[in-house]
């Protein structure tokens, strides 16, 4: 029969990482990540991506919006439901300010 660890003994009992906590292996891979992306010389960088944009624009533009999703964040998407079921009813109200007059709030007022 083989042995249980002592955290299967104790109902309730946390196992694993603690949440939030990076895996060592990713940790690991970041770092070697961001090694690659430090030691990369600008200039030569640029060079291919203007030999890759000139010889394969589709791979330049496959690449660009990938590389997109390390600086921008993704949007989720959002459904609108009524509560009833019904119609979804939507109000727009504008408010317009006149920034061109003279009035100034009087003292006291909150």
């Amino acid at each position: 029969m083989a042995k249980r660890h002592p955290s299967h003994a104790v109902p309730g009992a946390k196992r694993g990482r603690p949440p939030g906590s990076p895996n060592v292996l990713t940790k690991d891979v970041r770092e070697q990540i961001n090694l690659f992306v430090k030691s990369v010389d600008v200039k030569e960088l640029k060079a291919l991506w203007r030999k890759v944009k000139k010889e394969k624009p589709e791979s330049a533009f496959s690449t660009y919006v990938r590389m997109l999703e390390y600086f921008v964040p993704k949007l989720q998407s959002v459904s609108l439901s009524s509560a009833e079921d019904g119609p979804l009813v939507v109000e727009i109200r504008e408010r317009h300010v006149d920034t061109h007059s003279d009035f100034s709030p009087k003292e006291g007022v909150k």
